[in-house]
């Protein structure tokens, strides 16, 4: 009778052991990926009864609604998410995860011209989608369009492509540049160069060079690349400013952690799409090198880096630390940067899982930020729960480390 029970246990067990994930990584970013997933409904809610509506079209008039889950938005943020769920479903063979990004697309997409005639407010921050009707800035089509050109990879839609298409003449032809061609806001003052910018024309531009086979685009991408880097790395901290004034010639002071993560990030867009024999290769691995030996200066002990990189009074933030895991492990795979890197990226791994608590939320991730030149801005900027700024850019790291354990 004993053996008999202990043989049941050792079937029990070894039927568990084989059920479970590979290794405890790919347990933690299933977990938070579908933390996100149950949090999505793709439905919209009237703020004064509370009702249910799947679709705009049974939405009655004169009633004021707003989306429920803000996972499923039109935001640049939600746009490296849409990826990162498209990476994670590719890299598990799981459906859900994939669908999870041709649901946000489809959802925007049948819903936002409800929005657009009925909101009288036409400036790009509206929400939900006031980023997808109005087109008039790089956070409104870069990131999420880098998502659409993903999500039409295997759902072939006129509609997409004619988005996609638009969005490529706008960032090519009709966001505000400098006379050499370096792209910038109208804000805060006139014709600033922000290194956010460079992730959100670069995400769009290095896949759709490549969806389109175009040496103009790519040229046009490691322009922004080469200039950004003229305005705004800073050669004596080795680390990127958030902006650059053009009226009067100088840098915002802060090293925002964010800011560099966006650099970073941009970077390997271009790389991972950028044909292997293009001439300005080595220079663009040059210039990533030089912005990892920076990064690594300023790596706490516990594997974070933080909100103003080069503050050591200023606090431990989620975001950049994701986005400067996942692009450092990522380039070591891909071969961009030499294997002896890769011990930043395990660092910082090991710091991210301290800040995912356990209900799978992400802590002590900085709230969206604009520009300022007083360093007290940034060292102020709350840190707020699970922000959306974090998530993809976590699912990226943990997919790289999942590789590496496999």
């Amino acid at each position: 009778m004993i053996n008999i029970r202990v043989s049941i246990l050792l079937l029990i067990g070894a039927v568990g052991l084989y059920a479970q994930p590979k290794n405890n990584t790919e347990l933690l970013i299933k977990d938070f990926a579908d933390s996100i997933l149950s949090e999505s409904t793709w439905r919209f809610i009237d703020k004064q009864s509370g009702e249910i509506y799947t679709d705009t079209s049974e939405i009655p008039e004169g009633i004021d609604i707003r989306i429920e889950s803000p996972h499923n938005t039109w935001l640049y943020s939600i746009g490296i998410l849409n990826i990162a769920m498209l990476e994670l479903g590719e890299y598990l063979n799981e459906q859900k995860y994939n669908d999870f990004a041709f649901k946000n697309i489809r959802f925007a997409f049948n819903n936002y011209r409800w929005f657009k005639n009925h909101q009288t407010d036409m400036t790009y921050w509206v929400f939900p989608f006031g980023m997808l009707y109005t087109m008039d800035a790089l956070d409104c089509c870069g990131s999420m369009g880098s998502s659409v050109i993903e999500v039409s990879k295997t759902i072939a839609d006129e509609e997409y492509l004619a988005y996609i298409n638009k969005a490529a003449d706008y960032i090519m032809n009709k966001e505000h540049r400098l006379p050499d061609g370096t792209l910038v806001r109208p804000s805060p003052v006139e014709m600033t160069v922000w290194a956010d910018d460079l992730y959100m024309a670069l995400s769009f531009l290095s896949r759709y060079g490549k969806m389109k086979n175009d040496k103009t685009v790519f040229d046009f991408a490691i322009k922004q690349v080469l200039n950004f880097h003229k305005y705004l790395f800073n050669p004596k901290t080795e680390l990127y400013h958030h902006g650059w004034y053009t009226d009067i010639q100088k840098n915002v002071s802060a090293h925002w952690g964010r800011a560099n993560g966006w650099i970073i990030m941009a970077q390997i867009n271009l790389l991972d799409h950028l044909p292997q024999d293009h001439p300005e290769r080595p220079k663009l691995l040059e210039i990533l090198q030089e912005q990892v030996i920076g990064l690594s200066k300023y790596q706490s002990e516990s594997g974070l880096w933080r909100q103003l990189v080069d503050k050591t009074d200023s606090y431990l933030e989620t975001s950049c630390s994701a986005m400067f895991t996942w692009s450092i492990a990522r380039a070591v795979r891909k071969g961009y940067l030499d294997s002896r890197y890769e011990s930043i990226a395990l660092r910082g791994w090991e710091g991210l899982k301290t800040r995912l608590n356990k209900d799978y939320q992400l802590e002590s991730v900085c709230k969206g930020t604009s520009m300022r030149n007083d360093l007290s801005f940034y060292y102020r900027r709350p840190q707020v729960l699970n922000d959306k700024h974090a998530l993809g850019s976590f699912i990226l790291a943990g997919i790289e480390m999942m590789r590496k354990e496999n």
